[in-house]
Formats: C-alpha cells, sequence, structure tokens
C-alpha cells in the first residue's frame, strides 16, 4: 500500500529517469513507460525461497529476469562469487557495500564459511582510488585500486564472515 505522497515521490523518481521494478500486482499508478517495468511474479520471493531450501543450489540460479529487469549499475561493479551477498548503499554521501559470505555453509554441520579470495570492485574514477575495507570483528584497511580507463578496479583481502567496503571520495 502506498499513500498519495509516496506515490508521488516515486513518479517523480520515474520521471527524472529513475528505474521502477513492480513485482506482482502493481498499485503504483505510475503509468506505463519505458522506465516502469512491471514482473507478474515475484522472483525475488521465488529465490529467496531456493535459497532456504538449500543455498548451494539456490545460489546457482539467480533470479535472471529480476537482474535484467534492474540493468546494470554503472557506478559500482562487483564480481564476487554467487554465495556472497552484497547491498549496496549510501552513507553520507558515500558509496558502501555490505558483504555476507555464505560460501560452504550447512545447516546443523557446519557453522564457519569457507573463506572467499579474489573478489574484485570496479568504481568510477571520479568516486576515488581507495576503498577502507572492514572486516566483520576485524582491523579497518585501506585498499587502494589500479586505475584503467575511466574506471578504478580492487582486489579486496579475503572475505571470512562479512565486511563493509566504503569508496573513499578523492582519494
Amino acid at each position: 500500500m502506498l499513500n498519495e505522497t509516496e506515490r508521488q515521490e516515486i513518479k517523480n523518481y520515474v520521471a527524472q529517469g529513475g528505474r521502477l521494478v513492480v513485482l506482482g500486482e502493481d498499485s503504483s499508478g505510475i503509468p506505463r513507460s519505458p522506465q516502469k517495468i512491471v514482473l507478474s511474479s515475484d522472483p525475488a520471493r521465488e529465490y529467496y525461497n531456493a535459497l532456504e531450501a538449500g543455498f548451494a543450489a539456490g545460489s546457482a540460479n539467480p533470479p535472471q529476469g529480476l537482474l535484467n529487469a534492474l540493468g546494470p549499475n554503472d557506478g559500482i561493479q562487483l564480481d564476487a562469487p554467487p554465495t556472497v551477498a552484497a547491498n549496496f548503499a549510501t552513507v553520507n554521501g558515500a558509496p558502501h557495500i555490505y558483504l555476507s559470505n555464505f560460501g560452504g555453509l550447512a545447516p546443523g554441520t557446519v557453522a564457519v564459511p569457507t573463506p572467499v579470495t579474489s573478489i574484485h570492485v570496479s568504481v568510477l574514477a571520479a568516486m576515488g582510488s581507495s576503498v577502507s575495507y572492514l572486516p566483520f570483528l576485524g582491523e579497518n584497511q585501506i585498499v587502494q585500486g589500479e586505475k584503467r580507463g575511466d574506471r578504478v578496479e580492487f582486489t579486496l583481502p579475503p572475505l571470512e564472515r562479512g565486511a563493509v567496503v566504503s569508496v573513499m571520495r578523492g582519494r
């Protein structure tokens, strides 16, 4: 359920070029446009249910239709195995990536994930040339990137349980 203020904010977002992806019933009240995609089912819920049933098998089959509808993120790109969950956010104006490692976990038998190496992050060069990497219960590390054209690429330290990656603007 959306109130009128929320509907208007979404309408303004779409009018300014933002993409709206509706899963299931469309109650947005936003008119059809190339910026609005409606998927009749809820592939995110289906994916979540598959992950709950068995993470290894579920993570091997991401919801490609939903990912295609969302489109690429040209600002920040993450290359990690499907057993790494990532959430992107802006905190105090700085881009952040919250990483969780589920690799190797097995309900009732394995409670410590297998560390993941070779996770790569790529950002637009204008965003900065270093990131802060704060592992779960660990010490903050500064990772310098390598400039390649209009992008800066980073190879992150091994991910054990989880970490926060913060793009350091101007550095």
